[in-house]
C-alpha cells in the first residue's frame, strides 16, 4: 500500500470467519482497537502495520508494509518571455529551465514535473511529450503552462502551480527616408 502524507488511510480485514476483535499496531507508536480504523501518519516513511485479529476459532497476527509519500510543493515560477529573432511569432521553449524554481529546493530524485499546455490538457491527463523543445501555440498571445509536481514513489502524491509563456517581435530600427 502506498499514500500520500496526511491522508487518512483505511484499515480493514479480508476473512472468511466473523471477526469479534482487532487489535492494531500502526507502525508509528499509534494503535487501534476498532475493526476498520482509519489513521492519519505524521512523517512520509515505511510503517509495519499489524493486527492481531480475534475470531470463534482463536487469533491470528498479519503485518503489512505502508508507504506513506511526502506530497510536493510545487512553487509558482518566473513568468518567461522571450523577444522572436525572426518574428513569426513562435519560439521554442525549454520548459524545463523551470524545474529548479518549481522544485524550489526539493529533491529532484525523488519528484517528477511534467508540463501541461492548457488547462484542458491537464484535466484529460495529456503531458507535454516534448518539454526541452516545446513550441508556444498561438502567435504573440500569452500562454499558461501548468506544471504538475509528483512523487515518483507516489504519482498520486501531486501539487501544481503555473506560469506564462510569451512571445513578442523583436523591434525593428525605423528606416531613413
Amino acid at each position: 500500500t502506498n499514500l500520500c502524507l496526511a491522508q487518512n488511510t483505511q484499515f480493514s480485514l479480508n476473512a472468511d470467519l466473523t471477526i469479534t476483535s482487532a487489535t492494531w499496531d500502526f507502525g508509528d507508536g499509534s494503535t487501534s482497537n476498532d475493526l476498520t480504523p482509519v489513521h492519519t501518519y505524521a512523517n512520509a516513511g515505511t510503517y509495519t502495520v499489524s493486527v492481531l485479529a480475534g475470531t470463534a476459532s482463536g487469533t491470528s497476527t498479519k503485518t503489512r508494509d505502508v508507504v506513506i509519500s511526502s506530497i510536493p510543493t510545487a512553487t509558482k515560477p518566473s513568468n518567461v518571455l522571450v523577444c522572436d529573432s525572426n518574428n513569426d511569432g513562435f519560439y521554442s521553449f525549454n520548459l524545463t529551465s523551470q524545474n529548479a524554481a518549481i522544485l524550489n529546493g526539493q529533491d529532484p530524485n525523488l519528484f517528477a514535473i511534467n508540463y501541461f499546455a492548457s488547462a484542458s490538457d491537464y484535466a484529460n491527463k495529456i503531458p507535454i511529450s516534448t518539454p526541452t523543445n516545446y513550441i508556444n501555440t498561438s502567435v504573440y498571445q500569452q500562454q499558461t503552462i501548468i506544471a504538475e509536481v509528483s512523487s515518483k514513489a507516489n504519482s498520486d502524491c501531486k501539487s501544481t502551480t503555473s506560469f506564462e509563456i510569451d512571445v513578442f517581435d523583436l523591434p525593428k530600427p525605423a528606416s531613413v527616408i
